[in-house]
């Protein structure tokens, strides 16, 4: 599938061939069937899932770097991803989470603290709690008991940040509106200078302003 050019024909071969899996429950209809697999219908997630894409020395180090993320003691599984030199990171939370957004927070908390611990990099485009992934085989597979990441601190450094964030947007609003109002000035006075020395009927007036 990497191989193809085409990123139409790639799209059209994931469906085609390989299996997806979603590590969330989303809203059902009354047959049972998933409606939709968007944030809108997305209701809760009980795990973290993060993929090792750029590993140095890739397939040749693999095992070597599956073993470093297992000394990270809440790591649940370790597995290779569909595609080659990658690995696939399971982690259970303490907790479920039901806001998609805080769901973004504590993937990035994570994957900040993995990386501290063991300088190995999880993809940054995974942050979604609507995500599906590809199933994978790998006979060197591991599952293991695993105490589940603790997110209770997360919860009021998030509450925080997204305060901050919107009196943060608040203030900014005026200087926003403010620089609206200049460039339309600014845009009038151009037009009276390109104008200046016709005389224009009202309805001409405001044909050549826009």
């Amino acid at each position: 599938i990497r191989e193809e050019l085409d990123k139409e024909k790639r799209t059209v071969q994931k469906q085609e061939w390989l299996s997806l899996y979603f590590p969330s429950v989303f809203e059902k209809d009354e047959n049972g069937k998933i409606l939709s697999i968007k944030i809108g219908s997305f209701i809760s997630t009980e795990v973290v899932q993060l993929d090792f894409d750029d590993l140095p020395g890739g397939e040749d180090n693999i095992e070597e770097h599956r073993q470093t993320l297992l000394k990270i003691l809440e790591i649940f599984s370790v597995l290779h991803s569909p595609s080659s030199g990658r690995l696939r990171v399971i982690i259970k939370l303490s907790e479920p989470i039901k806001d998609p957004v805080f769901f973004t927070f504590v993937y990035k908390k994570i994957m900040a603290e993995i990386k501290r611990c063991t300088g190995l990099g999880p993809d940054t485009s995974c942050t979604n709690a609507n995500r599906g992934w590809f199933i994978s085989y790998d006979s060197k597979l591991v599952v293991r008991k695993a105490p589940p990441w603790d997110i209770s601190g997360y919860l009021e450094e998030y509450k925080k940040k997204a305060k901050q964030a919107q009196k943060h947007k608040v203030q900014t609003q005026p200087n926003a509106k403010k620089a609206e109002v200049q460039k339309l000035s600014k845009t009038l006075l151009e037009a009276l200078i390109k104008l200046k020395a016709v005389r224009l009927t009202r309805y001409e007036w405001y044909n050549q302003l826009g």
